[in-house]
């Protein structure tokens, strides 16, 4: 029965993400709920990186863990899983440290997250247009702004967060799918 509850707890998690990824680009397609709720955005974005992290985390504590999972699973379905881990390491790298540092709590050196090059762009954008500046003297203000060449290193912004969005999705739907053909994992009686 141990099998058993492994195998349910992965899916609990992987099915709660797939409805919270679904209601996400539901929200990105209806302009009007984020006019309502300013903040709805990066509030899906944090409980998706909370939900998806619990699948990755290496912490033997964590039920609904990956690794754990592995431990139950023929070989073939580790292998792919394993595969996936290795093509998604830098989301999976990002959504982890995002998760540990800012989202599920703030930890003492959260400034070690920089933003990523993109978002940074989109920073000077905003205050040039909100401060009414030349688009050059935003640049100025920002230029000394940490940057990091590490994924895993950056701060998730709700922009970078609609960057990701399509690569968190797919590997979240493979995940799933990997884990439906896990299913008969039972011994078989008649060997």
């Amino acid at each position: 029965h141990e099998q058993s509850r492994i195998w349910a707890n992965f899916w609990q998690i992987v099915y709660l993400s797939k409805k919270l990824i679904s209601d996400f680009e539901n929200l990105l397609m209806d302009n009007t709920l984020a006019r309502a709720l300013p903040q709805i955005e990066i509030a899906y974005a944090h409980s998706i990186i909370v939900h998806i992290a619990k699948l990755f985390s290496e912490s033997k504590y964590e039920p609904f863990r990956l690794g754990q999972f592995k431990t139950i699973c023929r070989i073939e379905i580790k292998n792919e899983f394993e595969g996936i881990e290795i093509e998604y390491k830098d989301i999976i790298g990002k959504i982890i440290t995002n998760r540990n540092k800012l989202i599920a709590h703030l930890d003492e050196k959260f400034y070690d997250l920089y933003f990523s090059e993109n978002e940074i762009t989109r920073m000077e954008q905003d205050m040039a247009k909100g401060m009414q500046i030349s688009l050059q003297d935003a640049k100025d203000i920002y230029a000394s702004m940490p940057r990091t060449t590490d994924k895993s290193k950056e701060r998730y912004s709700v922009g970078d967060f609609r960057e990701d969005f399509p690569a968190i999705k797919k590997m979240i739907e493979r995940l799933d799918d990997v884990w439906s053909r896990s299913i008969p994992f039972a011994i078989n009686i008649n060997e």
